[in-house]
Order: structure tokens, then C-alpha cells, then sequence
């Protein structure tokens, strides 16, 4: 107790004391000379690609060889032995994939190379190459061009060490092998040859009962032919995936299948059989077979065979079939697959349909749904399929419908498209817009007759034309009384005057997003209408040029629309206009927040009367022009709120436009380590620790985390980090024990003190060590400290502190800090015991404030009037937490040096640490995990997925999600271009369950060496590009952290969207408002969520909601989905047993509103997710927002108007090297935001 009050008091008194060429220039390199080489190879990317060179001499190969990373020379056919063996000693992927021959020293060199080896172009090798090359262990070992293996061969590749997908030996273009071979390979790990071979063709028995002895299971997708023996000696072991076999007899089958029914679960691909006689349909079919079966190379189908095979577990492809008999689709469905398979049959190539068949395809629930080739309808058929709840409503191959058939087709309640259609007679658009419960789609529609577009504008539902690639006036004026909310006419790439007038007063949504040119009038029409959907060119074209407004037009305006709600006391939204008297910085802002909210139009409210437009942009324009020029009084800092959720109060109009300045740094900060920071911190003490306590604790709040201004240590902590330095000291010192020289068993070690030290000590220390008591590990700097009756000498004790301040501040103490410490111990070594006295000297540096706090203060220079600048040493420190969780050396070497004095310097370190892939730099990915907040996925609870869904091999891993996310991050700060468009647009997805092994990672993917780097060869391997879903927001991750436990959540989506992207704000929940969404599950969640638009609600809610709807596609666990799943009503009416629940599919809306955003070009009706993203992704102020919150994270705070230039400047920066987040953060960190601080100064703040 008296050594924790000691060290307390201590630390609360220091507390109270401290005041080139790019990868596509180099392909067409064919030639290199030695010093052009060794220029390539300080490329930082990570990947050098030269398979433009034709020849490599040996000195060049010597250099190449120094290249850190992915080294490509796909162009060279043939090596010497000398540039193998320069090559030989690269670390990293090396392609060698143009060699057609290499010599057996060649390979011996080569397989000393560290890293994946790849040499498919190599057709044959001698068995001694074979052997040199299977001692390459360095990483994957590609020879794909093999088209045969030797026994020998075999043995060698067998024997190879290691495993999993960073040692695998790949074979691929194996088209034979020896038997000898075979029983080699089957003798290697799984991990270390996957058993594929992609290039069989057919197979001998030998190498089969060869094969056959392998552990794990075969692949051999090519096979065209398949004896009964060769299946018999393989049995399980080979896959199902035959799709090239053209004839199968039973044996065959029942072997690829199972002896016994049901005995392989597995889906077989048999999309070669063009017939499938009822004996083998038995062999792989029936009621215990499971696994989906691919059977779409058929051309006809028997009742008895389609009975069999449609019993299997799983989903049914015979997409080949273009007709099938009633008898036989009555066999089919004559089976009810259990409820918890839901087994799907696809009949994708149905070309011809009966009017039974259609009946019994509507009420099957096995059906897809889907006739894609289906070229004719008859009525009976529509009735039908209009009832189906089976049927997706689409028919794209029908080309002409008759009336009564759209009559009974417009029955269907949920989307119905006839894309088809080339032609609408007028009672065919008459009867199709009887269509109701969802988009009428007819995109085939290449001209549309004034007539057929007044009857379409009768449906009540969506309509989509996009086909439609001119439309008359007549046709325009129809359709603008069209009563849905939406008409899609994207095809249209002009329109004259008159249509785009009519088009222009629907109330409805109109997209025009295909216009290509239109009149001035025109614009001017459509612009004028917020509903409708046109390119961004034609928002700036209509921007009204040479608007003249004065300071007393704008003061009027203010007057009349502004001045009930914010003068004359009135604050509303915590505005008043008086804050605009004053040419200041507190005026400016005032008029910033003016100017964004007319641009946006959310001001004045939409319950007030609506101000002209021309009299909107004159104010906004002299605004503009008002923010652009110099302020009349000194710059002065502007206090700001000071909590992340707070940073979008200040208006973005302060900081971004015309030119800003001169910036006003911050004041000086003390700012507390992170938890992580933390963490690290005591890990370098290395004392092996057991049982610390983590001091800090973080917001648990969505957003970002470590904020300089949100925390500071209070008693609790104080207490805590009492503790941890207490342990941590006991375990430094835990091997200087007590022990008594007297003991035999120590007689041989190094005590303290020795004989020597002994007699330096004072008489009555003698006297004590006559007892024998000494300290362990004598040699050891801590020792003299530990023992409890001889005092250390000052020597001794200054020894000690020096090399703990090292370790806990990475500095010496001062001659001031050794002074107090020294006397500390001195004090309580005058109770007794020295020990304690020697424990606690020890633990004094660890409670100095430098080591919990991080300094910046401006302890540099003065650089301006009032503003100091950091010195090296903070400066140091601020770099390296900002971007990792520890100490740089080097950074701290440069400060020791008398460096980091320029913002150059800086700079440069910046990028030398961004550059290095061997420095850790968590933070970097950590931004992008705060910013998109992906990583809470796992926190989001949910039920296991349906029985039916894991039989089919979907499962919910939100932990694989997030990684997944992670890496398509690290991808696109791969290439460091367009940043912020990619992470909002990209296509690309990665699967990356292979990529984090326990066992380590590829390509360095999660210990940061692959940031800023490009990706090698099995990360690449590994991209899956997404069909429908782009960017992070609709990535899995994003979806399931912004979800519910059973539902979507629109409104928090909305939220984000609004927050991260747009800059604007949502009010809190008031406390007194109890937010719930109706449980109507006969309804959809759009439905539902429509209770929010009513009264008071609506004013926070319509910032939100229409921004999280356009992700509706995607149910909860971020599954795509065809429809909504809802209770259907009127069938549980007209059922016997009123207690059994009927699902039916709701249509999917995917619609929603980018409003009042602050940028018009991007403001209007969205059509579903990839068009809102793909918009934003274009939008200036979205790009500057997503600066600002850069900012905030790699600064720890919010940025006020002081900050613009700095701002300004990094968005500059990013722009110029075509959007670089390297670019980005180099500007940021070497910013004078950054470095330099205001040194406060009496007077109020804002």
C-alpha cells in the first residue's frame, strides 16, 4: 500500500506539471539494361511485370532478383543457368509461365527461389529437373503446361514439404500420367495436391485403382468417356462435376452415383447426356438421393425417368428440354418435395407449352418460375401462369400477344414484363393496363403510338419503357397523366420542346436517364421538376448564369422567409440571424449554413410558403461569392462541438469552394492513448504479464471511436493503470528472486550483490548480507534494486530508470525526471526495505503522463504570430499513432536527429511508412472499418438460416463477411485510384475464407503488408466479380451490421447514407417517442416503414428512409431475393384450415429519393441501390465529405473553419494523383492542422 500511494501521488504531480513507370509501361519493355533494372526494382507496388522482355541477361537478373513482390518475365522462352541462379534468390511470386524448356541445373536454381514459382508453359521435364524442383518450398509450385508425368516425376512432386494453398502443387494440364505416377500423387496430402486434373479426357483402369487409394476426393471435369471399370475402381473418390461425359451406362452411374441409393451426397453434373434411359435416371435418382442434378444437355425426358430423378434432394436443372409432355411433367410433379428442402426444377429451354402443362408448371411449388424461351401465350396459359405463385412474370422471348391473352395475363398481382413486345396495338395497351401490384415492364417497345401510350396511362402501377427510343408529343402528353409512380423511359436519348413540357408536370417519377441531347427549353423544363431523372450535364447546363443580387436583396429575402423561426429570440434548429451582423468567422459560418440549406431545399420547410427560384439563387450566388472572399477581421479560432456525431454541424459551404484561409490551427491537446495503443504499449515490456486490466474504455456508439477530446484519465483509470504498472514491474523482475548463497544449489549462479559489490557496501548492509540472502540474475540491470537490505548505488539506480524510461517512453528521462525519481526511491528505501523502494523507482516511468498521454502541446518552434509548431519528438509520436498502435523507430530516430522540423520532412516520412510494407499500419484499414462501420456484423444477432438454404450450401459466417469486406478494401488501396468511387462502385468481391488460415495468411493480407501493394497472384485468385451488388454498401458485411435481428433496417441505413456520404444531419430519437414499425406481416417492411411519414415524424424521417430503401433488394442476412416474402390474406380466407399461415412473394421496390442533399445534380428519384451509389460516387460534395471524416479519424476531432486550407489542400492532392488515399493521408499528416498549434490567448470563444 505505501508503494502504490507513493507512486500515485508521484504520477498525479506530473499530471498536474505538464503544460515511375507503371505496370503497363513496363509490359512492353523487351529489352533491359542493368541500370534501368535496378531503377524497376525500387518500385513500392509490390508487382513488376516484364513479359514484354525477350531475353534476360544475367546482371540484369541479379537486380531483378532484389525486387520485393510479384516479379513477371512471362515473355522469356528460354534461361540460362546463370540468370537461374540469379533469379534463384528473388523473394516473392516469380512467373516464368514463357518457358518452354529449362535445363535440370536451371531447375535446381530456380527451386532455391522463396515464394510461389510458377512455370506453366513447361509441356515436359526430365525426371531430374522434376526432382530439384520438388525441393522448392517457398510457396505454390505451378505447372499447369505438363501434359504428362513420369513415375519418377511423381514419387518427386509427392515427396514435396509443405501444404495448404500456400505450397500446393498445381498439375492442371495433366493429360496422362504413368500408373506409377498416379499411386504417387494419391500418397500426397490433400492440401498439397487437390486431386484436380482439368485436362483428363478419359481415364485407364491402372490410374484409376491407382488414383482410387487417394484420401481425399478427385476432380476431373474434361472426362468425355468413362469405362465401368475405371468408375468401379474410382467410386466415391471422383467428383460429380462430368459435365463433358456423352454416354453413361448403369454400372457407370450407380458408381458415380452410389452402390447404394442415397450412399453419395453430392450434385452431379451430367450436362453431356442428351438422353437419359429410366435404368440409369433409377441409378441416380430416388427418393434417398440428394444433391442438385445438372441434366441440361437433354433432349427428351420419359415419365418413369423423370419420376426418379426429380425425387432427389435437391435442385433439378433440364434447361435443354424445349418441350416435355404432359405425362412427363405430370411425373415430375407428381413428387412433393418436403418442406424443409424446397427443392427448385428449372425447365429454362421450354420452347412450347401446354395449356395442361402450364396448369400443372403453375401450381407446382417446385417450378423456378421462370420461361425464359417460351415464344407464344395462350389465353389458357396466361390464366395460369397470372395465378402461379410460382411464376416471375417474366416471358422475354414472347414477340406478339393477343388481347384476351393480356387481358388474363394482366390478372397477375406482382411484376409482369413482356419485354418481347416489339409492338402495342391500342387493346392490347388497354388490357395490359388493367395490370396492378407492381412495374409493368415492356422494353421491347421500340415506337409506342399516341393511342396505346393514352391507354397505358391507365395502369396504376410502375411502367417501364425503356426501350422507347424516340417518343411524339402525343405519346408524351398520354403518358404525363400516367397515374404510377414511376415511368422509366431511359431509352429516349432526345426530346422535343413539346414533350419534354407534357413529361415535365407529371407528379410521378419520370427517368430520362438516357438523354443524350435536348433544347435549352427543355432543360429547363425537366430541371424544374424534382421527380425528374435526367444526366447530371443537363442540372449544370440549367444552372442560371449572370444572377445580381445585393446585400440588401438578401437581407429582405432573410427577413421574409427566415426571420419567424430564427430572430427576435426565435432559435430554432439552435440558428439565429443575428449571428450575421458581423463580417466574422462566427458570420461566415452563419452564412454558410444559409447557403447549403437553400441549395438543398430543405430551408425554408416544406410547411412554409416556398421562396422563387430566382430569388433563391440570387442569395445563394452573392452567399457564394460572399464565402469566397477574404474576411474583413483576423482570423480567430471557431469552437466547434466536439463529438464525432457532431461534425457534420458545421456546414460544408466553410470549409470547400472558393478560397479559405489563412487556416487557424488547434489549440494544444493532451490526448490519451487508445485501448490498442494501450495494449501494445505494455506488450513491449515483454515482462509476460498476466492478469493487466485494460484502463480505457471507448464510445460504444456506431462511428468513429478514438477521439482526443472524449476522454481523459479520471481515478478509475488512474487506478487501474496504478496496477498494471505494478504487475508489469513484478513480471520484469520476476527472475530476481531471493535466494541464499549458502544453498548449494546456487552456488554456481550469478548473484547480486557479488563479492566485490559486497564490500563497496556499508557496515551495516554487510552485517545483513552475512545472512546469505542474494538476488538472482545478478548480471541484470534491475537487480542492485531488488534486494531488500543493500541500497543501490546512484549508479546503479540511474542504470535502471534510464532503461526503463527507454522502454516506457522511448527516451531518456531527463536529468529533472532522474533527480525525482532518485530521491523517490531514496525516500521510501529510508523505511526499510529496498526492494519496494527499487519496485517503485521502476514503476515511476511507467506512470509518467508521456507515457499514457500523447503530447501535442507545440513545443517547436513559433512558425506564425500565436502558433507553435510540434516539435520533432510530438511530431513523431503523433505520426505513428496516428497510423498504428505503436512507436516508429524510425520516425523517432529522424526526431532524435533534429528532423521532422518542415512539413517536407514530414511528408516524406509519411510516405516512407505508407511505402514500407514491413511497418505495421492498422489504422489505415481501421478508418474504413469505423467509417463503413462493416465490422459490427457479428454483433448483429440472428437466427440460424432455414434447413433449406444450408442443404443447398448458403451459410450466414458474418466474421467471413467482414473479412471479406476487409480484403476488397486492401484491393482497392491496392491500386490507389478513384478511392472513394471504387469503395462506392466497384464490382469486384473476394471470398476469402483460404486467404485467413490459422496457419498464417497469403499475401500478407492481414498483417498489412499488402496495403498500398499490389495484390499477388492467390489473393487475385480469389476476386469473385458481383453480378448485381457494387462497392462496400452492398457488400454483406455493410448490410448485415445495418440490419436488425429479423429485419433490414431502413431507417439507419438512411441514416448513414445521409451522415457519411451527404455531410447532413438527423436529430436523435426524442426520448419521449417510442420508435416501432407495425408487425403486419401480411405487409412488406416499405409498407410498414410508412407509418414514419406522418406529422412530426416526417421531418427526420424523410432524410433517412428514402436513402435505406433502395437496398430492399437483399433480405437480412443479405441474401439477393426475388420478392418479399408476406402472409397472403385472402388465400388463408379461402383455405379450410384457417390456422395455416400462406406466404405469397410481394413484388421488391428498390425506389427511393437522394433529397436535399446539398448538391442538386445529384438530388432526384433513384431507381435501386447501384444507380443511388453510382450517382453519389460522382458527386463533388460527396467526395469532400468523405475527406472530412478522413480528417476527423487521422486527426481525433472535427474540423473547424481553421481547417479549410488544410482541407482544401488534401483534396487537391487527391484529385491530382487521380484519387489516392496515400495521396490523401501524406496531405493530411504533414498538414499544418496537423503540426502546428495555437497558443491560446485571453478573450471569449464563439
Amino acid at each position: 500500500m505505501i508503494l502504490r500511494a507513493c507512486v500515485f501521488s508521484w504520477f498525479c504531480f506530473c499530471v498536474f506539471c505538464v503544460g515511375s513507370l507503371d505496370a503497363n509501361d513496363t509490359q512492353q519493355l523487351q529489352q533491359l539494361t542493368v541500370e534501368e533494372s535496378q531503377r524497376l526494382t525500387q518500385d513500392k507496388s509490390g508487382r513488376l511485370l516484364l513479359d514484354g522482355l525477350k531475353t534476360l541477361s544475367p546482371k540484369v537478373a541479379n537486380e531483378l532478383a532484389k525486387h520485393e513482390g510479384w516479379l513477371s518475365l512471362n515473355g522469356l522462352t528460354e534461361i540460362s543457368n546463370e540468370a537461374a541462379a540469379a533469379l534463384g534468390q528473388h523473394k516473392g511470386c516469380l512467373h516464368l509461365n514463357g518457358l518452354t524448356k529449362v535445363s535440370d541445373e536451371a531447375s535446381k536454381s530456380i527451386a532455391g527461389h522463396r515464394g510461389e514459382l510458377s512455370l506453366n508453359g513447361l509441356t515436359s521435364i526430365s525426371d531430374e529437373a522434376a526432382k530439384a524442383l520438388a525441393k522448392h518450398s517457398g510457396g505454390r509450385l505451378m505447372l499447369k503446361g505438363l501434359t504428362t508425368l513420369t513415375g519418377e516425376a511423381g514419387k518427386a512432386f509427392a515427396q514435396r514439404k509443405g501444404g495448404g494453398p500456400m505450397n500446393q502443387i498445381t498439375l492442371d494440364g495433366l493429360t496422362s500420367m504413368t500408373p506409377e505416377a498416379a499411386a504417387a500423387l494419391a500418397e500426397t496430402h490433400g492440401h498439397n495436391w487437390r486431386g484436380e486434373l482439368p485436362a483428363f479426357k478419359s481415364i485407364s483402369v491402372e490410374v484409376a485403382q491407382a488414383l482410387a487409394k487417394r484420401q481425399g476426393g478427385l476432380s476431373m471435369p474434361e472426362l468425355t468417356t468413362l469405362s465401368d471399370d475405371a468408375a468401379k475402381a474410382l467410386q466415391g473418390k471422383l467428383g460429380g462435376n462430368l459435365p463433358r461425359l456423352t454416354s453413361l451406362t448403369v454400372e457407370s452411374a450407380k458408381a458415380i452415383a452410389g452402390p447404394i441409393p442415397g450412399q453419395f451426397h453430392r450434385t452431379l453434373n451430367l450436362d453431356g447426356l442428351t438422353s437419359l434411359p429410366d435404368e440409369i435416371a433409377l441409378a441416380i435418382g430416388g427418393k434417398d438421393s440428394r444433391g442438385n442434378l445438372y441434366l441440361n444437355g437433354l433432349k427428351s425426358l420419359t415419365p418413369l425417368a423423370a419420376k426418379a430423378i426429380c425425387q432427389r434432394e435437391g435442385d433439378l436443372y433440364l434447361n435443354g428440354l424445349t418441350t416435355i409432355s404432359d405425362e412427363t411433367l405430370k411425373a415430375l410433379a407428381e413428387h412433393k418435395a418436403p418442406g424443409y428442402a424446397r427443392p427448385i426444377v428449372h425447365l429454362h429451354g421450354l420452347t412450347s407449352l401446354s395449356d395442361d402443362s402450364a396448369m400443372i408448371l403453375a401450381a407446382w411449388p417446385k417450378w423456378s418460375g421462370e420461361l425464359p424461351k417460351l415464344p407464344t401465350l395462350s389465353e389458357k396459359t396466361a390464366v395460369a401462369l397470372a395465378a402461379s405463385r410460382k411464376w416471375d412474370g417474366k416471358l422475354p422471348a414472347v414477340k406478339s400477344i393477343s388481347g384476351e391473352s393480356a387481358q388474363a395475363i394482366a390478372q397477375r398481382n406482382g411484376n409482369l414484363a413482356l419485354d418481347g413486345l416489339t409492338t402495342l396495338t391500342e387493346d392490347v395497351a388497354a388490357a395490359l393496363a388493367k395490370h396492378q401490384g407492381g412495374t409493368l415492364s415492356l422494353n421491347g417497345l421500340k415506337e409506342l403510338s399516341d393511342k396505346a401510350a393514352a391507354a397505358l396511362a391507365e395502369h396504376e402501377g410502375r411502367l417501364s419503357l425503356r426501350g422507347l427510343t424516340t417518343l411524339s408529343s402525343g405519346a408524351a402528353q398520354a403518358l404525363a397523366g400516367y397515374k404510377g409512380d414511376w415511368l422509366i423511359l431511359d431509352g429516349l436519348q432526345t426530346l422535343d420542346d413539346p414533350a419534354a413540357k407534357s413529361l415535365a408536370q407529371r407528379k410521378g417519377v419520370v427517368s430520362l436517364a438516357g438523354l443524350n441531347t435536348i433544347s435549352a427549353e427543355g432543360t429547363k423544363a425537366l430541371t424544374a421538376n424534382p421527380k425528374v431523372v435526367i444526366p447530371a450535364k443537363f442540372h449544370a447546363l440549367a444552372v442560371r448564369q449572370g444572377v445580381v443580387a445585393d446585400e440588401k436583396v438578401v437581407r429582405s429575402f432573410l427577413s421574409s422567409h427566415c426571420a419567424d423561426c430564427h430572430d427576435g429570440g426565435e432559435q430554432e434548429g439552435e440558428f439565429a440571424l443575428d449571428r450575421l451582423a458581423n463580417d466574422n468567422v462566427v458570420g461566415r459560418v452563419a452564412f454558410a449554413l444559409i447557403f447549403e440549406r437553400l441549395r438543398a431545399g430543405d430551408m425554408p420547410p416544406p410547411s412554409e410558403a416556398r421562396p422563387k427560384a430566382d430569388d433563391v439563387d440570387k442569395v445563394v450566388s452573392w452567399i457564394q461569392a460572399r464565402l469566397d472572399s477574404p474576411l474583413s477581421t483576423p482570423p480567430v479560432p471557431y469552437a466547434v462541438k466536439e463529438k464525432p456525431i457532431d461534425g457534420n454541424r458545421l456546414p460544408n459551404a466553410i470549409l470547400f469552394g472558393g478560397p479559405r484561409g489563412p487556416s487557424v490551427p488547434p489549440p494544444p491537446r493532451l490526448w490519451r492513448l487508445s485501448p490498442s495503443a494501450y495494449n501494445k504499449w505494455t506488450g513491449e515490456f515483454n515482462s509476460q504479464t498476466n492478469g493487466l486490466q485494460q484502463p480505457f474504455g471507448v464510445i460504444q456508439e456506431a462511428g468513429f471511436k478514438d477521439f482526443s477530446a472524449l476522454y481523459s484519465p479520471d481515478e478509475g483509470a488512474s487506478g487501474l493503470l496504478l496496477t498494471n504498472a505494478e504487475l508489469i514491474v513484478a513480471g520484469q523482475t520476476r527472475v530476481h528472486t531471493l535466494v541464499n548463497v549458502n544453498d548449494p544449489a546456487f552456488a554456481k549462479e550469478t548473484l547480486w550483490p557479488n563479492e566485490a559489490r559486497a564490500k563497496a557496501a556499508t557496515a551495516a548492509e554487510q552485517e545483513a548480507l552475512k545472512s546469505g540472502v542474494r538476488v538472482r540474475q545478478g548480471n541484470g540491470v534491475f537487480a542492485p534494486l531488488l534486494h531488500p537490505q543493500v541500497k543501490a548505488t546512484r549508479e546503479e539506480l540511474e542504470k535502471a530508470i534510464r532503461q526503463q524510461y527507454q522502454t516506457a517512453v522511448a527516451r531518456l528521462p531527463s536529468e529533472q525526471e532522474l533527480a525525482s525519481v532518485v530521491a523517490l526511491y531514496d525516500a521510501i528505501a529510508a523505511d526499510g526495505d529496498c526492494s519496494i523502494a527499487g519496485k517503485t523507482a521502476l514503476m515511476a516511468p511507467l506512470m509518467t503522463p508521456e507515457a499514457i498521454l500523447r503530447f501535442e502541446v507545440g513545443l517547436g518552434p513559433e512558425v506564425l504570430p500565436g502558433v507553435r509548431s510540434l516539435s520533432p519528438r510530438e511530431t513523431a509520436m503523433a505520426i505513428s499513432l496516428a497510423l498504428s498502435t505503436k512507436r516508429d523507430p524510425g520516425l523517432l530516430s529522424a526526431a532524435a536527429e533534429g528532423k521532422l522540423t518542415t512539413r517536407e520532412e514530414v511528408a516524406a516520412s509519411v510516405r516512407r511508412i505508407l511505402d514500407d510494407p514491413k511497418l505495421s499500419k492498422p489504422l489505415v484499414l481501421g478508418f474504413f472499418r469505423e467509417y463503413f462501420d462493416y465490422y459490427r456484423a457479428p454483433e448483429v444477432f440472428k437466427d440460424p438460416l432455414p434447413d433449406y438454404l444450408g442443404r443447398r450450401g448458403i451459410s450466414h459466417n458474418p466474421k467471413s463477411y467482414v473479412e471479406d469486406t476487409d480484403v476488397m478494401v486492401l484491393s482497392i488501396l491496392s491500386r490507389d485510384q478513384d478511392v472513394l468511387k471504387e469503395l462506392l462502385t466497384t464490382p469486384e468481391s473476394y471470398r476469402t475464407h483460404e486467404l485467413f488460415g490459422v496457419n498464417g495468411t497469403l499475401d500478407g493480407l492481414r498483417n498489412g503488408e499488402s496495403l498500398f501493394r499490389a495484390f499477388g497472384p492467390v489473393a487475385v485468385e480469389h476476386r469473385r466479380p458481383q453480378s448485381d451488388r457494387i462497392g462496400i454498401l452492398m457488400q454483406p458485411s455493410w448490410h448485415v451490421a445495418w440490419s436488425t435481428n429479423f429485419h433490414n433496417d431502413i431507417v439507419r441505413r438512411g441514416r448513414w447514407v445521409r451522415e457519411h456520404l451527404l455531410g447532413g444531419r438527423v436529430p436523435d430519437l426524442p426520448i419521449n417517442v417510442a420508435a416501432m414499425v407495425p408487425d403486419d406481416p401480411h405487409r412488406t417492411l416499405r409498407q410498414r416503414q410508412m407509418v414514419t411519414r406522418a406529422g412530426e415524424c416526417w421531418k427526420c424521417h424523410n432524410k433517412m428512409d428514402e436513402l435505406g430503401l433502395p437496398f430492399e433488394d437483399l433480405d437480412h442476412y443479405s441474401l439477393p431475393r426475388r420478392g418479399e416474402e408476406v402472409l397472403d390474406l385472402e388465400a388463408m380466407e379461402q383455405t379450410k384450415d384457417k390456422n395455416q399461415k400462406i406466404y405469397r412473394e410481394a413484388p421488391l421496390d428498390t425506389t427511393g429519393t437522394i433529397a436535399y442533399s446539398g448538391d442538386p445534380a445529384i438530388d432526384g428519384p433513384v431507381r435501386d441501390a447501384p444507380e443511388m451509389l453510382r450517382r453519389l460516387a460522382e458527386s463533388d460534395r460527396v467526395r469532400q465529405i468523405f475527406i472530412r471524416h478522413v480528417f476527423r479519424f487521422f486527426l481525433g476531432r472535427n474540423e473547424t473553419p481553421g481547417d479549410a486550407a488544410s482541407l482544401q489542400e488534401a483534396e487537391k492532392a487527391y484529385l491530382d494523383n487521380g484519387g489516392s488515399f496515400k495521396a490523401l493521408l501524406v496531405s493530411l499528416l504533414s498538414s499544418e492542422s496537423f503540426l502546428y498549434r495555437t497558443v491560446p490567448t485571453q478573450g471569449s470563444q464563439p
